[in-house]
């Protein structure tokens, strides 16, 4: 089983059914439209209590996103129980929403409830670039990064050409010098195929240097799920696939029972920033405190067969990368680095 990173960050962009660290991936494709290839986007996240890297989801909520365009960019919230079970409308919501390139703030934002969902008004995304947009449910979260226009809905050649600026690609140049030089990491997976689904995953890397120990490897898939809006009932994957590779050993644990199993050929480490080789059109997004330091969101494209943009999170003093958000065909993910060069170890069952 090969997975590099390559693959990881890509995983789902072909039409199909693809494993991505062990994670199933639901993929519909859309009804063809004269803009893009979908005509809605629904990304369904978990809503937490906490840090979603650290902790369990507690509630479910869906972002539908139509239209795509600035000022012609229609949002719809939903609740569902860990069961995907509609909530209706009773909660009490507070929505923000941030431009992450320009700033622009909106946190006094009116919903209209209709039909079991939130509507939030075409004006409320005014502008291009990366959105953010924070609901809050009594003291449960979710957060959703979005990129206007959104090529799926609109076309891969409707998102602009940005000029790259010079102190913004410095930043993302240094941030991979450093990504590459870590010892062991760990990172958190939202990803979703934009068609109701969710996955969610651990992903576990560590070297020599950083514990004396072989190389290892581990990709905890924790949930795939997927929440139609077209009646059908939700459907939740029932097993718990883990893949642990340490040096040349390996297995593959399925609710708990491991067995042998081929080690998975990652990509490197000190390889990571090949990932992201060929960018262009680098600028700075707002500044803001992640984990007590404080970070500057640098944004780029991606251009190939699998066009992609991206958004990280850069720590100013550091230039460690904290996050990434990434956008792809019938492709949405979030990322978050922890553990970044701890002595963690990595081991097989016994």
């Amino acid at each position: 089983m090969k997975l590099n990173r390559r693959h990881l960050i890509t995983a789902g962009v072909a039409t199909g059914a693809t494993i991505a660290g062990g994670a199933a991936w639901y993929l519909l494709s859309g009804d063809e439209d004269p803009k893009g290839t979908s005509k809605r986007i629904d990304l369904l996240a978990g809503m937490y209590a906490g840090d979603p890297h650290l902790t369990d989801p507690e509630m479910l909520a869906m972002l539908s996103i139509s239209g795509g365009m600035p000022k012609n960019t229609h949002l719809e919230l939903r609740l569902f129980d860990m069961e995907g079970h509609p909530l209706g409308t009773d909660a009490s919501l507070q929505v923000k929403l941030e431009n992450l390139i320009t700033g622009d703030l909106d946190s006094d934002i009116t919903t209209s409830a209709n039909d079991g969902s939130w509507s939030l008004a075409y004006e409320n995304v005014a502008d291009n670039g990366w959105w953010q947009l924070t609901l809050k449910v009594n003291d449960l979260t979710a957060v959703w990064t979005f990129l206007v226009p959104d090529p799926n809905l609109t076309g891969f050649g409707t998102p602009p050409v940005v000029d790259t600026n010079a102190n913004a690609s410095a930043m993302l140049a240094g941030a991979l010098n450093v990504l590459k030089g870590h010892t062991s990491l760990r990172w958190w997976e939202w990803l979703s195929s934009g068609n109701g689904a969710i996955i969610l995953a651990r992903f576990s890397v560590t070297t020599p240097d950083a514990n004396g120990l072989p190389a290892s490897f581990e990709s905890d898939s924790m949930m795939a799920a997927r929440i139609p809006l077209d009646g059908n009932e939700p459907t939740f994957r029932t097993n718990h696939p883990r893949t642990i590779s340490v040096g040349e050993s390996a297995v593959l644990i399925t609710n708990g029972t491991p067995e042998p199993s081929t080690p998975a050929m990652n990509l490197p480490i000190d390889q990571y920033d090949t990932t992201y080789a060929g960018y262009d059109g680098v600028h700075f997004g707002v500044e803001r405190e992640i984990g007590g330091a404080h970070c500057q969101l640098v944004a780029f494209h991606l251009p190939g067969l699998a066009e992609a943009w991206f958004a990280f999170w850069i720590e100013t003093e550091t230039l460690i990368l904290r996050e990434l958000f990434m956008l792809s065909v019938n492709h949405y993910m979030h990322w978050v680095y922890y553990d970044i060069d701890e002595p963690f170890v990595i081991t097989l069952p016994a």
